[in-house]
């Protein structure tokens, strides 16, 4: 069996909160590159998602880097303002609410945060 893909995210120590480290993830099916968003939840847990809107399949930044609301308490799209919970990725207003964004499969080693492929949802 082969080794699961890993990606590095950094030190866990080096990460803020209130940071949002977008770290590559490779290529999905369609061709096209995935992102995977490394943060801190309200109470300093560490969570990764997939940098995918549930409504329209574009990532929550449309390229901009900025993933905060305006108070800084919910992961937002900026294309049409669904906002999301950091602590489970549950979208609590807009388009697709009660949907939940893709959780990136991780664990810290040695003090360094690694993720996991996660499954390509078309497959």
């Amino acid at each position: 069996m082969a080794e699961p893909v890993t990606y590095e995210a950094g030190a866990r120590e080096t990460l803020a909160p209130g940071e949002v480290r977008v770290v590559p993830l490779g290529i999905d099916a369609h061709g096209l590159p995935r992102e995977a968003l490394v943060l801190l939840d309200a109470g300093g847990a560490l969570r990764v998602w997939v940098n995918l809107c549930q409504h329209i399949p574009i990532p929550l930044d449309s390229g901009s880097r900025e993933f905060w609301d305006g108070e800084r308490r919910h992961l937002i799209c900026l294309t049409h303002g669904a906002t999301y919970r950091p602590r489970d990725g549950v979208c609590t207003a807009g388009p697709c609410e009660g949907e939940r964004l893709q959780a990136v499969p991780h664990e810290v080693r040695d003090g360094v945060i690694l993720l996991f492929e996660p499954p390509d949802p078309e497959d």
